[in-house]
């Protein structure tokens, strides 16, 4: 490493990565320490501060910016036409409802089974797919050599 040089900030756990350069922006939360990986330059980097953990979850906060309500926050404050993005004010401005941290526990448990049974169902969806696609062939293997 060159002397001199700031070291990298590596994604830890609980930081919330911000996209807001594009038609879908979006935040993520980063569940686990990444060893040795910092987040690209159209990233912005959320870290709350220890005394903030004590108001908001990261968790409940990455849910709340990709909420409904912050995603029309978002559209209406958009800079940019051919590449739409959220700058850091829009950002820091977004209006954040702040309930008591175990109703927060529960909103992300409920987010986190809504999207664990949208993946099942999507599974589902698709072995009934290869199911039938089966099906149809055992069912259409008779008549292949009428129409030869």
């Amino acid at each position: 490493m060159l002397t001199g040089r700031k070291k990298p900030d590596y994604l830890r756990q609980d930081d919330i990565l911000f996209m807001g350069r594009g038609y879908r922006i979006f935040a993520t939360l980063i569940e686990h320490d990444l060893d040795n990986t910092v987040a690209g330059p159209h990233f912005f980097i959320l870290r709350l501060k220890p005394q903030q953990h004590r108001l908001i979850s990261p968790a409940f906060l990455a849910w709340s910016i990709n909420h409904s309500r912050a995603q029309r926050y978002f559209s209406q404050h958009v800079a940019g036409t051919a590449l739409p993005h959220v700058n850091r004010t829009t950002l820091e401005n977004l209006p954040i409802i702040v309930p008591p941290l175990d109703v927060q526990v529960n909103i992300v448990k409920a987010h986190r089974c809504r999207l664990k049974e949208k993946a099942l169902l999507e599974q589902l969806i698709d072995k009934k797919k290869q199911f039938l696609d089966q099906l149809f062939d055992q069912t259409l293997e008779p008549y292949q050599e009428d129409n030869a």
